[in-house]
């Protein structure tokens, strides 16, 4: 007998981790942002990743071997991401622009399908493409210089005809832009279309010269026969091709607004679709299984080609790929590690697409979709399940609805598992919280399926059969108008969709946990989970709701500025800008959480300050215009007050003022008419330029369009003029001669002033004026542009 105490301890198997590849992506993607996010210098990247690497491999038995393997890989991550991000080479152009704004001289190649956007018929365009950079002129000659940049073109008449590969020359300027993460992001060099020319065609790459062709060919294709439908042609080119350039804005205002703005966006649910359908003739054919990948590479990888080599399709074709791998190697396929395995061979080819919102939010819904879905399924399915003490045979139209019913839960659950998921990036990186994507689904993702199956029967067969390509095409015709009038019919629904400011990253961040345990927590647990995540969503969501404190905040749009008065619940907006910069105004509102306005004054009756009118109130309802008094040469403004017309095309409530009209309504905000006078006839628009003054129990801000000598004279003459600490300023003139009366009756211990407005003095007059402000104590604040 042999002694227990003697015998071996039993072998035990080491823990293995179950799908490895969703945890190595998962350390590659968080050393990816520590890169981008901690502008750390290369060099401890690479040597913390060495050091992680060298313990692994040393003591491989160790208890903590498994830490510095994942550390190593996080390291290799932010390595690879920070070289990415800031490349060590002299001739890359972020090493050679040193200022905000810089003439540059440039050659390059048109790296995209240049696009162009007409802004009205025969009139303004711009076209917007990548240029890849060859050289620049650098002392007396050019130099090689590295890196791509955003191209865009502007001009009159007829706009340039681009084409990819094109080398061009061109003289413009440079812009950077400090907040951008991605170097293909960070620096936009903006010129006439007169000021361009082509050197050289064909210069690109012959596969994407290629697909780029195929994409044009493959969009006639599906207009043939409905060249007159524009809607319907714009939505079947940007869902199969991803043409969107042809989407008019108010369209694209609809799905935002109601949260399938993703539709228009060649996606995974456009992918899975297409090779579902593509799946589905493979198994009718015969083909085994295991097979089916090798025929769904060449098919994905054409129609990647076909979309422009985007890389949402890139993305979404990566995936399937990876999926359907499994069976091809003997493996179950897994969703999970396919899509980890998607994730870590993007980020190798581009670690920066981890702070893309395309990337986050594909395999964010993906995710959530694999893993909300199914818990989901199983709370629904019960509505749709006989119940089991019910006596004798179930009709047969009642089981067909049953069936119908189950599929319909289904669906339910998928969208609601999308939403889930999407929620939090969608506000946090769009501004937009819309609560009707989730009814809008049901409807939306089965027309478009529908949509994507005729027009994938237009470009495959219809060569073959050129009626059937008629035939399809008439039929997405009907199906789209059915998709934008659901669409129109769900953007009017009270409270469907808002926008609100930026949530925080903690609450973003923390969302995700908390879903998780209302899913799958014990009962007390979950109960804190349903708690927690409605606590979230509000603070996330909840801002229309929230009263503001009062706050002043500016932005400068080209050569004006405007100005967001805040109190309580209550709006104010000072002048729009020109029409031009009017979807940068809109964007700024609407990441401030603006959705109404209760007041727009336009201050200044000037195309050039109020040409935003006619967008602006197209993007939100407007309570009412307090407009400047009309003048002699203010024509075009007043034409433009006369055929503005708000979303429900109803004319907007404008109320004229001159000095002495007073009044309140917003919030606790009191507001009083400085000038112009009301008895005097107006010849030009600086004459009638409102100056308004905004109170607030002991705070008061005073609007002044064009600070000149004689009007702060004539206001300082005023004997109801109290004190103003706060200056809101435009248009700066001859700061020495300001009157000595106004800054006693005044008094102002601010002002704030956009850039343009210091920039448009000249240097003498600019450095006085500061000078002298900083003599009296002024505070001098610029603007945001």
């Amino acid at each position: 007998m042999v002694d227990a105490a003697t015998d071996p301890p039993p072998l035990r198997d080491s823990p293995r981790l179950r799908r490895p590849l969703c945890a190595v992506a998962v350390m590659f993607a968080l050393g990816c942002l520590a890169g981008i996010y901690l502008a750390l210098p290369l060099w401890i990247w690479f040597t913390a990743g060495l050091v992680a690497g060298a313990v692994c491999l040393a003591f491989p038995d160790r208890p903590w071997s498994d830490g510095s393997l994942w550390l190593a890989i996080l390291f290799s991550g932010a390595a690879w991401s920070g070289l990415k991000a800031r490349p060590v080479h002299d001739q890359w152009i972020g090493h050679q622009v040193t200022r905000p704004a810089e003439s540059i001289e440039t050659i390059g190649r048109v790296a995209s399908d240049p696009w162009t956007y007409h802004w009205d018929p025969g009139g303004r365009f711009t076209v917007s493409a990548v240029l890849s950079l060859e050289q620049k002129t650098a002392g007396q000659g050019m130099a090689p210089v590295s890196g791509r940049v955003r191209l865009r073109l502007s001009g009159t008449g007829e706009a340039p005809n681009l084409q990819y590969g094109d080398r061009v020359h061109l003289a413009g300027v440079i812009l950077t832009d400090p907040k951008a993460r991605l170097p293909g992001n960070r620096y936009v060099v903006k010129a006439d279309a007169g000021d361009v020319s082509v050197l050289e065609t064909g210069a690109g790459s012959f596969l994407l010269a290629l697909s780029y062709r195929a994409r044009a060919v493959l969009a006639e294709r599906l207009s043939l026969g409905i060249e007159d439908e524009a809607g319907a042609v714009s939505l079947v080119q940007a869902l199969m091709l991803g043409y969107r350039q042809g989407i008019p804005a108010e369209t694209r205002e609809a799905f935002a607004r109601t949260g399938s703005l993703h539709i228009l966006a060649i996606s995974g649910m456009h992918v899975g679709i297409l090779a579902g359908l593509f799946l589905l003739v493979l198994r009718s054919a015969g083909v085994s299984r295991i097979h089916w990948v090798w025929y769904l590479i060449p098919f994905l990888g054409f129609y990647t080609l076909a979309t422009g080599a985007s890389v949402s399709a890139a993305r979404a074709s990566l995936m399937a790929v990876c999926y359907w791998l499994g069976p091809a190697l003997r493996r179950k396929p897994d969703p999970m590690s396919a899509l980890g395995l998607a994730a870590l061979v993007l980020l190798v080819v581009d670690p920066h697409d981890i702070v893309n919102p395309g990337f986050q939010l594909s395999f964010a819904v993906v995710t959530g979709l694999l893993v909300l879905t199914p818990p989901l399924l199983g709370w629904l399915q019960p509505l749709a399940q006989r119940d089991p003490w019910a006596a004798g045979d179930e009709a047969g139209w009642l089981t067909q609805s049953r069936g119908m019913l189950t599929k319909l839960l289904a669906l339910l659950s998928v969208s609601v598992a999308a939403w889930l998921a999407s929620f939090p990036l969608i506000a946090w990186h769009f501004h937009l919280v819309s609560p009707i994507a989730l009814p809008a689904n049901l409807v939306i993702v089965p027309l478009t399926f529908l949509i994507l199956t005729a027009g994938a029967v237009s470009v495959s067969l219809g060569w073959i059969l050129p009626g059937l390509s008629f035939l399809m095409n008439h039929a997405v015709v009907g199906l789209s108008c059915l998709l934008l009038g659901t669409i129109e019919l769900l953007e009017k629904v009270p409270w469907g969709h808002w926008f609100v400011p930026s949530p925080r990253l903690g609450w973003v961040l923390a969302w995700y946990p908390v879903v998780a345990l209302v899913l799958w927590g014990g009962r007390q647990w979950r109960r804190v989970g349903l708690v927690s995540c409605l606590f979230l969503a509000v603070v996330m969501a909840g801002t229309p709701w929230f009263a503001q404190p009062t706050s002043v905040t500016g932005k400068a749009l080209g050569e004006a500025s405007v100005y967001l008065l805040r109190s309580g619940r209550s709006t104010v907006l000072i002048d729009t800008g020109p029409e031009y910069q009017s979807r940068t105004l809109i964007d700024w509102l609407r990441e401030l959480g603006v959705n109404r306005l209760d007041g727009l004054v336009l201050a200044t009756p000037s195309l050039r300050h109020a040409g935003g009118l006619t967008d602006l109130a197209q993007a939100m309802p407007i309570g009412e215009v307090l407009a400047a008094p009309p003048a002699l040469h203010t024509r075009g403004f007043e034409s433009l007050l006369d055929v503005t017309m708000d979303r429900k095309g109803r004319p907007l409530t404008i109320r004229r003022l001159a000095e002495g009209d007073r009044g309140s309504g917003y919030g606790s905000l009191h507001w009083e008419v400085l000038h112009p006078p009301g008895s005097e006839d107006l010849k030009t628009m600086r004459d009638s330029a409102l100056v308004i003054r905004w109170m607030e129990d002991a705070s008061s801000w005073v609007h002044y369009p064009y600070l000149t000598p004689a009007l702060m004279a004539t206001i300082a003459d005023q004997p109801r003029l109290a004190t103003s600490r706060v200056i809101l300023g435009g248009v700066l003139e001859d700061p020495e001669h300001w009157p000595e009366r106004w800054w006693m009756a005044v008094g102002p211990e601010r002002l704030i002033l956009s850039a343009e407005a210091l920039q448009s003095l000249g240097t003498a007059d600019r450095n006085g004026l500061i000078g002298e402000l900083k003599r009296r104590g002024v505070e001098v604040e610029q603007i945001a542009d």
